[in-house]
């Protein structure tokens, strides 16, 4: 038995080996042509036990957990985490929901939308990011909500932020706008 007491959650075949999507036991490869199988886990160094989806693209196994998006070379079976594209704070990556499309990217399936995402996605060149405030909350609520603080400010244009005694607790919601260059 391969996979005993956890679902299978996505499946990709390469040659002669089936990748499987595991919730509970990672990564499951098995080899039909000799038989032979390994479970890539937590216990071999993967992020997480819950793969969500894989897919095969460009000579490595692409594949979503609960805690992001990773690649794994086959050819030595090292794991690299990829570096995406804005997700929308509150989503996750959908079980079964990925594809790889000609031009080498790939699309993931999330709760919030489609990811798509280019083959260097990593995070050997993290240069280039851009931030932005999409809000500030001040005692939790919004300013965008109470005109009397900033009337007519865009966010972006606020140096200074002076708050009395009353306003002790401030969040902000900043989103990044691109992640590589």
């Amino acid at each position: 038995v391969l996979v005993s007491d956890k679902i299978i959650r996505d499946m990709e075949v390469k040659g002669t080996t089936v990748w499987m999507a595991t919730s509970g036991n990672g990564i499951v490869s098995y080899d039909f042509a000799t038989g032979h199988s390994v479970a890539f886990g937590t216990a071999k160094g993967f992020p997480s036990d819950y793969i969500n989806s894989l897919v095969y693209n460009d000579g490595k196994l692409w594949f979503s957990s609960n805690k992001g998006l990773y690649r794994l070379a086959p050819t030595d079976n090292t794991v690299s985490e990829c570096r995406v594209p804005v997700m929308i704070p509150g989503s996750s990556f959908t079980p079964g929901a990925a594809v790889s499309i000609a031009d080498g990217r790939t699309a993931w399936g999330t709760t919030r939308g489609v990811l798509v995402v280019s083959d260097d996605a990593d995070n050997s060149n993290a240069t280039g990011g851009r931030m932005f405030l999409n809000d500030i909350y001040l005692s939790g609520q919004s300013i965008r909500e109470n005109p009397e603080l900033f009337p007519n400010i865009p966010l972006d244009s606020i140096t200074t932020l002076t708050l009395d005694y009353r306003h002790n607790k401030i969040t902000y919601d900043i989103l990044s706008t691109r992640t590589s260059s």
